[in-house]
């Protein structure tokens, strides 16, 4: 019961309303815009929103400090759905490496994910989830790494669960880009 409470406190403060019609402005544009294939213009939108919305994850001026209130609005927005079909989208890595919009769109959603799995336990249970699909992200391989290092942080249940093949993808991935990704050893130390 006291959880539904809380639950319910979400949109107390005029704070948290404007939030809330921010996102759900934000949002439905974001995830037309990820099941389409990219503009360049298309692209520097989704890196402006994903960005604003990673503003919102953590409190003023303390990024390591997450805001509780606005992850949950965004996680009841779907937000973190719409984060796992961009970085799901397939690219190609040598034609995307030309392309620095596309890359900058994935850092940016792999930012929003780290942000929003920040001491929120069903996020982390969510990305967990979809482990195997995001273990095949490729060009920003070092902020995927610490993004799921916050998952895994803190979080014994979650490292109790993972399973050899995911261990064995993580090791291949540190074998592969131990020079452009080393935070995946960080990864192995969770």
């Amino acid at each position: 019961m006291f959880t539904l409470a809380i639950n319910s406190l979400v949109l107390v403060t005029p704070d948290s309303c404007r939030v809330h019609r921010e996102v759900g402005k934000q949002v439905p544009l974001l995830k037309m815009m990820a099941r389409s294939k990219w503009t360049a213009d298309q692209a520097t939108k989704m890196e402006t929103i994903l960005g604003e919305l990673y503003e919102l994850c953590h409190l003023p001026k303390a990024e390591e400090e997450p805001h509780p209130m606005n992850q949950r609005l965004m996680v009841s927005h779907n937000v973190l759905s719409v984060v796992f079909d961009i970085l799901s989208t397939e690219t190609d890595v040598q034609l995307s490496e030309k392309y620095h919009q596309t890359v900058g769109v994935l850092k940016k959603a792999v930012k929003l994910l780290k942000a929003l799995t920040m001491r929120y336990e069903d996020v982390q249970n969510q990305v967990f989830n979809n482990l195997d699909t995001l273990l095949r992200v490729r060009l920003v391989e070092s902020d995927l790494a610490l993004a799921l290092k916050e998952v895994f942080a803190n979080n014994q249940e979650l490292c109790l669960k993972i399973l050899p093949k995911q261990i064995s993808k993580i090791v291949s991935l540190v074998a592969d880009s131990q020079e452009k990704a080393p935070e995946f050893l960080e990864l192995l130390a969770c």
